[in-house]
């Protein structure tokens, strides 16, 4: 469902999204489409769910697995998001996807591409370092960037 909605707004160039259009401002009937809703906001939940779904697991067991498997579709659909967001969002709206999607790689050692790894995330985080003006998503990109260069062994890149 959640891949359907984001491929319509890929698609079409002519839907508006935001949270801050108010009732009578809709326009459904006719191109520039204006529908109230943010496709981040969705995005956001369903990664809580998951989360949700994944820790009422047991962790022993074939669900458990059956649901991991399911995490190459999350990131999917976090990727998705993304490259629409860099076309057409906000740069906070930028920094929230860019989170989520540090939020779910700060964990991942990966041997064969590490540098590509410590790329990606550096590139994601530094992003929210220069551009976000809140604390709380610099925080939590601060916290999963040392992680990820201490999983990495860059232990001073880390400390620093």
């Amino acid at each position: 469902m959640v891949e359907e909605l984001l491929s319509v707004l890929v698609s079409n160039e002519d839907i508006q999204t935001a949270d801050n259009f108010a009732e009578e401002s809709e326009c459904l009937n006719a191109a520039p489409y204006r529908v109230r809703g943010c496709a981040l906001t969705m995005v956001d939940k369903m990664c809580d769910e998951f989360i949700k779904i994944l820790q009422n697991c047991d962790a022993h067991g074939t669900e458990y697995v059956d649901r991991l498997k399911d995490e190459s579709k999350v990131s999917a659909i976090i990727d998705t998001l993304q490259s629409y967001l860099e076309k057409k969002g906000t740069t906070q709206e930028i920094c929230r996807i860019y989170l989520k999607k540090v939020e779910s790689l700060y964990y991942k050692y990966d041997k064969e591409n590490a540098n590509k790894s410590v790329e990606k995330m550096d590139k994601l985080c530094k992003y929210i370092y220069t551009v976000d003006n809140t604390d709380r998503l610099r925080t939590l990109a601060i916290l999963c960037h040392i992680y990820h260069n201490a999983l990495h062994d860059r232990w001073y890149e880390a400390r620093d």
